[in-house]
């Protein structure tokens, strides 16, 4: 398991967390002998701070020999970056020509008498 994780750059998860006795075992053989942890998570190494916890529910009833192991992630998804659509500059200066002036009070009355 070492090798392989070292292999691909992962981690276990597993063992970076500090738990009780009764949170780390995965197996019980029978007649609750021997416990041992056999059972491992791994991940990426590069996601491995997005894993908040990790451990073992020995008290479930999956008619197994085997406690589940759960790992709780915290996945931020970002989203990708929009190209902004800027709005258009007008040149304000040419709003001091009157011919301009005169042009767009024009325009504008015609408008407002087609409505009426």
């Amino acid at each position: 398991m070492i090798q392989f994780c070292e292999q691909h750059d992962m981690s276990v998860i597993n063992t970076h967390f500090k738990q009780p006795k009764r949170r780390l075992y995965t197996w019980t053989s029978p007649g609750d002998v021997t416990r041992n942890q056999i059972d491992y998570l791994a991940k990426n190494s590069r996601f491995k701070n997005a894993v908040s916890k990790c451990k073992t529910y020995p008290g479930a009833d999956i008619g197994s020999d085997h406690a589940p192991v759960i790992m709780k992630i915290n996945i931020k998804l970002k989203i990708p970056r929009r190209k902004s659509t800027k709005a258009a500059k007008y040149d304000v200066s040419q709003l001091k020509n009157e011919e301009l002036q005169k042009k767009y009070a024009v325009e504008v009355k015609n408008r407002f008498e087609f409505l009426m």
